[in-house]
Protein backbone atom coordinates (compact mmCIF):
# COMPACT_ATOMS: atom_id res chain seq x y z
CA UNK A 1 0.00 0.00 0.00
CA UNK A 2 1.11 2.91 -0.76
CA UNK A 3 2.58 5.83 2.39
CA UNK A 4 0.16 8.32 1.63
CA UNK A 5 2.12 10.53 4.22
CA UNK A 6 5.14 10.39 1.97
CA UNK A 7 3.33 11.54 -0.99
CA UNK A 8 2.15 14.62 0.92
CA UNK A 9 5.04 15.35 2.29
CA UNK A 10 6.63 15.34 -0.85
CA UNK A 11 3.93 16.97 -2.45
CA UNK A 12 4.01 19.85 0.11
CA UNK A 13 8.01 20.41 -1.01
CA UNK A 14 7.60 20.32 -4.55
CA UNK A 15 5.03 22.98 -3.99
CA UNK A 16 7.45 24.54 -2.54
CA UNK A 17 9.90 24.58 -4.94
CA UNK A 18 7.76 25.67 -7.19
CA UNK A 19 6.68 28.70 -5.48
CA UNK A 20 10.93 29.65 -4.87
CA UNK A 21 10.85 28.80 -8.73
CA UNK A 22 8.26 30.88 -10.19
CA UNK A 23 9.89 33.69 -8.49
CA UNK A 24 12.87 32.91 -10.33
CA UNK A 25 10.78 33.25 -13.83
CA UNK A 26 10.66 37.01 -13.60
CA UNK A 27 14.44 37.04 -14.04
CA UNK A 28 14.87 38.06 -17.69
CA UNK A 29 17.34 35.62 -19.46
CA UNK A 30 20.13 38.04 -19.50
CA UNK A 31 19.77 38.87 -15.81
CA UNK A 32 19.78 35.01 -14.74
CA UNK A 33 23.16 34.13 -17.26
CA UNK A 34 24.64 37.04 -15.19
CA UNK A 35 23.39 35.62 -12.13
CA UNK A 36 25.35 32.47 -10.37
CA UNK A 37 23.52 32.99 -7.29
CA UNK A 38 20.39 32.78 -8.96
CA UNK A 39 21.88 29.88 -11.32
CA UNK A 40 22.76 27.27 -8.49
CA UNK A 41 19.44 28.08 -7.00
CA UNK A 42 17.19 27.26 -9.62
CA UNK A 43 19.48 24.66 -10.68
CA UNK A 44 19.10 22.78 -6.91
CA UNK A 45 14.86 23.26 -6.73
CA UNK A 46 14.67 21.96 -10.38
CA UNK A 47 16.89 19.29 -9.72
CA UNK A 48 14.91 18.44 -6.52
CA UNK A 49 11.58 19.26 -7.81
CA UNK A 50 12.08 16.62 -10.16
CA UNK A 51 13.94 13.90 -8.03
CA UNK A 52 10.07 14.13 -5.94
CA UNK A 53 8.65 13.18 -8.76
CA UNK A 54 10.88 10.52 -9.26
CA UNK A 55 10.39 9.58 -5.67
CA UNK A 56 6.40 9.26 -5.86
CA UNK A 57 6.36 7.57 -8.83
CA UNK A 58 9.24 4.90 -7.65
CA UNK A 59 7.41 4.51 -5.17
CA UNK A 60 3.78 4.21 -6.67
CA UNK A 61 5.04 2.26 -8.43
CA UNK A 62 6.63 -0.58 -5.87
CA UNK A 63 3.78 -0.12 -3.51
CA UNK A 64 0.90 -0.42 -6.01
CA UNK A 65 1.99 -2.54 -9.25
CA UNK A 66 4.14 -5.53 -10.43
CA UNK A 67 5.73 -3.09 -13.00
CA UNK A 68 9.44 -2.86 -12.96
CA UNK A 69 10.91 0.62 -14.61
CA UNK A 70 14.21 -0.18 -16.46
CA UNK A 71 14.74 3.88 -15.23
CA UNK A 72 13.54 6.92 -13.77
CA UNK A 73 11.98 8.42 -17.27
CA UNK A 74 10.63 4.87 -17.52
CA UNK A 75 9.04 4.69 -13.73
CA UNK A 76 7.55 7.93 -15.16
CA UNK A 77 5.85 5.53 -18.48
CA UNK A 78 4.67 3.11 -16.14
CA UNK A 79 2.75 6.09 -13.77
CA UNK A 80 0.54 6.33 -16.45
CA UNK A 81 0.29 2.28 -17.69
CA UNK A 82 -1.00 1.79 -14.03
CA UNK A 83 -3.24 4.83 -14.66
CA UNK A 84 -1.98 7.53 -12.21
CA UNK A 85 -0.98 9.99 -14.71
CA UNK A 86 -2.51 9.93 -18.51
CA UNK A 87 -0.08 8.58 -21.11
CA UNK A 88 0.28 12.59 -23.18
CA UNK A 89 1.10 13.88 -19.77
CA UNK A 90 3.77 11.10 -18.76
CA UNK A 91 5.60 11.21 -22.35
CA UNK A 92 6.20 14.73 -21.89
CA UNK A 93 7.58 14.56 -18.46
CA UNK A 94 9.83 11.61 -18.88
CA UNK A 95 12.82 13.40 -20.04
CA UNK A 96 12.58 14.70 -16.82
CA UNK A 97 14.96 12.89 -15.06
CA UNK A 98 17.16 12.90 -18.06
CA UNK A 99 17.94 16.44 -17.32
CA UNK A 100 18.43 16.08 -13.39
CA UNK A 101 21.34 13.59 -14.33
CA UNK A 102 22.82 16.31 -16.21
CA UNK A 103 22.07 18.64 -13.05
CA UNK A 104 23.55 16.06 -10.37
CA UNK A 105 26.12 14.52 -12.82
CA UNK A 106 27.61 16.26 -15.37
CA UNK A 107 27.14 19.96 -13.66
CA UNK A 108 30.51 21.30 -15.27
CA UNK A 109 28.47 20.85 -18.59
CA UNK A 110 25.12 22.34 -17.55
CA UNK A 111 23.68 24.58 -20.67
CA UNK A 112 22.89 27.61 -18.10
CA UNK A 113 20.39 28.66 -21.49
CA UNK A 114 18.63 25.40 -21.11
CA UNK A 115 18.24 25.34 -17.32
CA UNK A 116 16.33 28.96 -18.25
CA UNK A 117 14.54 27.40 -20.95
CA UNK A 118 13.08 25.00 -18.40
CA UNK A 119 12.48 27.42 -15.69
CA UNK A 120 10.17 29.47 -18.40
CA UNK A 121 8.47 26.67 -20.13
CA UNK A 122 8.32 23.92 -17.65
CA UNK A 123 6.94 24.97 -14.45
CA UNK A 124 3.18 24.31 -14.81
CA UNK A 125 4.02 20.46 -15.36
CA UNK A 126 5.07 19.86 -11.52
CA UNK A 127 1.98 21.00 -10.33
CA UNK A 128 0.00 19.24 -12.92
CA UNK A 129 1.80 15.92 -11.96
CA UNK A 130 0.82 16.92 -7.96
CA UNK A 131 -2.79 17.76 -9.40
CA UNK A 132 -2.92 14.26 -11.04
CA UNK A 133 -1.26 12.39 -7.90
CA UNK A 134 -4.05 13.85 -5.73
CA UNK A 135 -6.39 12.93 -8.23
CA UNK A 136 -5.10 9.62 -7.99
CA UNK A 137 -5.04 9.19 -4.17
CA UNK A 138 -8.74 11.12 -4.07
CA UNK A 139 -9.91 7.95 -6.27
CA UNK A 140 -7.90 5.49 -3.98
CA UNK A 141 -9.76 6.83 -1.15
CA UNK A 142 -6.01 7.56 0.16
CA UNK A 143 -6.31 11.32 0.16
CA UNK A 144 -7.24 13.05 3.51
CA UNK A 145 -5.06 16.10 2.34
CA UNK A 146 -5.09 17.94 -0.25
CA UNK A 147 -1.68 19.65 -1.34
CA UNK A 148 -1.10 21.59 -4.62
CA UNK A 149 1.67 21.89 -6.64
Amino acid sequence: MADVNMILERLKRLAEYVEFLNRKRSLSRDEFLQDQQSQLAVERALQVAIQIIIDIASHLLATTSNETPKDYSDAIIKLARIGVIPTTFAKRIAPMPRFRNVLVHQYIEVDLSRVYRNLQDDLDDFAEFARYINAWLDQQNLNSTELQA
